[in-house]
């Protein structure tokens, strides 16, 4: 299981808060940086006056049409707060979706030892409270916590989410999945024979492909939109080779399978330099086949499964899903 924290030093001496009561007493302590518009460092390493503490106050509807203040001290990015102490007990983590060290850090050093820790697990970030519980980071970045109860073993404060987010796991219909396979065999068996009898292609033949295809791009997984100031559209690339990899099953012509086959391989196989060669063995082209097939049959392939809240998880399939929302 791949799980990760802050492993760094706490090079800005960061204090280890659990309070708003903790937060406002180190509030009062320090003093602000001279010259500056009443800036008090968080850390007592003073020369980071970016990462700094501040109090403030929110307006909270809480069921009064007038609305209710909550005063908070916030530990602060820049001119963003990132950690809020609330008075009456709640505290909010808000990581505006940023994921670099220096945010991980800010929220690892100041609640580990007396909130909980925040940790990234498989490229979610997850706040793991002190008896071991874990809850995923809202879509936009936050999450706003409230004390449910003292742990009467080690006395430390239990926070759990307001609204909890339940995540959910994208699960791969297996006899939709063959089915596809099915239906596309002719081209897979005739291309995995190909290669198992010549696996090498030069590079220079990729110009054939656009005078049969019609298209030159075999780019079928998600990729960044703009692409040398171009604009990219996956969703048409693959929705090419489909159109393409249909004609072939309706009428067998050898010369377009070849072509099809080659993208296929020039995309995932192995480039030599000394000879200009690309290798591609059979068994990495049926991989680039069936990766394929998820996105472009996404949603004929996944279905949606909620999780328990409280667990940390990896979901293998989610990529294909996120694919059409890019």
């Amino acid at each position: 299981m791949s799980v990760h924290t802050h492993q760094g030093h706490n090079y800005m001496g960061l204090p280890s808060l659990g309070s708003y009561a903790e937060a406002k007493k180190h509030l009062e302590s320090v003093r602000p940086i001279r010259g500056s518009d009443n800036v008090k460092p968080l850390g007592k390493n003073r020369r980071y006056k970016r990462v700094n503490i501040k109090d403030g106050l929110d307006c909270d509807s809480n069921g009064d049409p007038l609305g209710v203040w909550r005063p908070y001290i916030a530990c602060r990015l820049g001119d963003y707060d990132m950690i809020k102490f609330y008075q009456d007990g709640g505290i909010t983590l808000d990581t505006r979706c940023w994921r670099g060290w220096s945010v991980g850090g800010l929220l690892y050093f100041v609640l580990k030892d007396k909130v909980g820790i925040v940790k990234s697990h498989r490229g979610k970030w997850y706040f793991q409270n002190k008896i071991g519980t874990e809850y995923v980071f809202k879509p936009d970045g936050s999450l706003e916590m409230r004390l449910d109860h003292v742990d009467t073993k080690t006395g430390y404060p239990i926070y759990v989410p307001k609204e909890p987010v339940v995540e959910k796991r994208y699960k791969l219909k297996r006899k939709v999945m063959n089915e596809l396979r099915k239906r596309y065999k002719p081209f897979t068996d005739y291309a995995s024979t190909a290669l198992a009898i010549n696996s090498q292609f030069n590079k220079a033949e990729a110009e054939g492909i656009k005078n049969t295809l019609g298209f030159d791009d075999f780019t079928y997984e998600p990729q960044s939109q703009y692409y040398w100031g171009q604009m990219r559209d996956d969703n048409a690339t693959r929705t090419n080779i489909t159109q393409a990899l249909d004609k072939f099953i309706s009428t067998g012509d050898l010369n377009l399978a070849y072509s099809l086959m080659y993208g296929f391989a020039f995309k995932v196989g192995t480039y030599t330099y000394n000879s200009g060669d690309i290798r591609c063995s059979p068994k990495a082209f049926t991989n680039a086949f069936d990766e394929f097939l998820k996105y472009q049959f996404k949603d004929e392939l996944f279905e949606v499964e909620e999780q328990a809240v409280g667990t940390a998880f990896k979901d293998e399939n989610i990529k294909y899903v996120m694919s059409s929302m890019r």
